[in-house]
């Protein structure tokens, strides 16, 4: 009489901690844009990919079928962060308390006279003795709550354009205010663009092994439908795409394509 697989010591943890988190990273902000679209779409063909494994799942007794996680999206442009201001080297900073923001500001009893404003103040009334004093939870917070952000989850999905065969600036910029928040996650790439976002796409995937974050190798490109450029032209305005997360119409087939590699994004997160 056979017995029953025993769930690991791992399993049983898995089952007394949240579920991880999968960020869908909706990358461009631009305006006009049609990246909260895509992104969206991408985020709720995932959301109904979920769905349907979670029922799968339903109907087995097997421990490797539950592999939990939480989706959500997670939009730069309600991030926005100023071009990379923070004095100290992203690798060596393992506390997001340790982030400062130093700009116009007198720190650590030093003046830092990037501000034509402070730099009159202190040279007309003497404020430098204030100024030094600054406490430095008063200065801006935008680098801790990125920081906050990012280490809430556990892996990414990056939906990108692609903008002169690259990908945009404020992505880069996100990316590199942080280091240890990306260290060791799974990240995959959707790229769209008029031929796909191919060339983007490898740009990134070496920028995400760059911080060391454990990469599918697979992408999948999203290519705007030709012939023509009327769907380039509707993109660029930011007009309705009418996209479809039920798998049918544009992108259907890619679709499949997205959630056939999000599933090795998953099974690395649960693997580690």
């Amino acid at each position: 009489m056979s017995s029953s697989p025993q769930p690991s010591t791992n399993d049983l943890l898995r089952e007394t901690l949240p579920p991880p988190k999968i960020g869908v990273v909706i990358c461009s902000q631009r305006q006009p844009r049609i990246g909260d679209q895509i992104g969206t779409f991408i985020f709720q063909s995932l959301k109904q990919h979920q769905q349907q494994q979670q029922e799968q799942a339903s109907q087995q007794t097997s421990p490797d079928a539950q592999r939990p996680y939480e989706l959500s999206l997670i939009d730069l442009a309600d991030h926005p962060l100023p071009f990379f201001d923070e004095p100290g080297i992203p690798q060596r900073i393992t506390n997001p308390q340790d982030y400062t923001h130093v700009e116009g500001v007198i720190q650590r009893g030093r003046s830092i006279q990037s501000s034509p404003l402070v730099s009159l103040l202190v040279a007309i009334k003497g404020l430098e003795s204030t100024l030094t004093h600054v406490h430095r939870d008063q200065r801006p917070e935008h680098t801790r709550a990125w920081s906050q952000l990012i280490t809430s989850y556990k892996a990414f999905v990056f939906v990108t354009p692609q903008y002169n065969w690259g990908y945009p600036a404020n992505l880069k910029n996100a990316i590199d205010y942080l280091f240890n928040e990306w260290v060791g996650k799974p990240a995959m790439v959707v790229s769209y663009g008029g031929h796909g976002g191919t060339q983007c796409a490898g740009q990134l995937k070496q920028v995400l092994s760059g911080v060391r974050m454990k990469v599918v190798q697979k992408s999948v490109g999203l290519a705007f439908p030709g012939p023509g450029r009327e769907f380039l032209v509707r993109a660029a305005m930011g007009e309705d795409l009418g996209l479809d997360a039920a798998g049918e119409g544009l992108w259907a087939n890619e679709v499949g394509e997205v959630k056939a590699v999000f599933d090795e994004l998953v099974k690395m997160l649960h693997d580690e």
